[in-house]
């Protein structure tokens, strides 16, 4: 809905999709470490003034997980 819903603070590392990109609860979805995952893009822009970016996948519904030292970003299914 073009809101923020997440900060980052002191994170060093963004992952799209958890480490791996293996998405959202993976280990519930695939029960181990899968051969293959479903693709999903991601659009990041800056704005110019701010600075700020922006993320979002193509199915426009993410989850974020707590800030620590590794931040993961998490393409939700429509």
């Amino acid at each position: 809905k073009n809101e923020p819903m997440c900060r980052l603070g002191m994170g060093d590392v963004v992952h799209l999709d958890g480490i791996g990109g293996y998405g959202y609860r993976w280990l519930e979805k695939y029960g181990k470490v899968p051969d293959k995952v479903d693709v999903s893009g991601w659009s990041i822009d800056c704005l110019p003034r701010s600075g700020l970016l922006r993320m979002w996948p193509d199915s426009g519904r993410i989850s974020c997980d707590i800030s620590l030292s590794s931040f993961s970003i998490y393409a939700l299914p429509n």
